[in-house]
Formats: C-alpha cells, sequence, structure tokens
C-alpha cells in the first residue's frame, strides 16, 4: 500500500499499458507492458517498456521480479 501513496505523491497519473500475458512452462508468467506516467515535480511524461517475471505455487506467487527501462524513468525524473 505504501507504494501506491507514494505514487498518488509523486505522479499525476501513473498507470499499466499494453499488457500482454505470455505463458511459461513449471508455474512461470511472463508479462510484457508499459508504465506511462507524469511527474508532479517537473510535468516530465515517461513512456517505460517493462517485463515481469512471475512465479506460481499452487496458485499463488511465490516469486516476482520486475525488469525496466530505468534510463526512460531517470531521464524523467532528472528533466
Amino acid at each position: 500500500m505504501v507504494f501506491l501513496q507514494e505514487l498518488a505523491q509523486t505522479m499525476n497519473y501513473f498507470k499499466l499499458t499494453d499488457i500482454v500475458l505470455h505463458e511459461m512452462s513449471n508455474n512461470q508468467v511472463l508479462a510484457t507492458l508499459r508504465y506511462q506516467g507524469k511527474l508532479k515535480k517537473n510535468g516530465a511524461i515517461f513512456d517505460a517498456q517493462v517485463a515481469h517475471h512471475w512465479t506460481l505455487k499452487d496458485g499463488k506467487v511465490v516469486g516476482f521480479q520486475q525488469y525496466v527501462d530505468t534510463k526512460q524513468l531517470a531521464d524523467a525524473a532528472n528533466k
């Protein structure tokens, strides 16, 4: 919940778009998507490519790894 509160304080908006789920074997799921948002502090807009790798066990998440275009986010934060 803290993460969502921080988003609300620092962003005019934040959304996930272009979400595609790619099923994999052995309870692995890959999601490719984009983070789009606008920073309150400088009005910078970003549109970063992202991948989420989820590991499931008995229908529950037991692992999560995020890969994101950090340069896109850093460039927006440093405008």
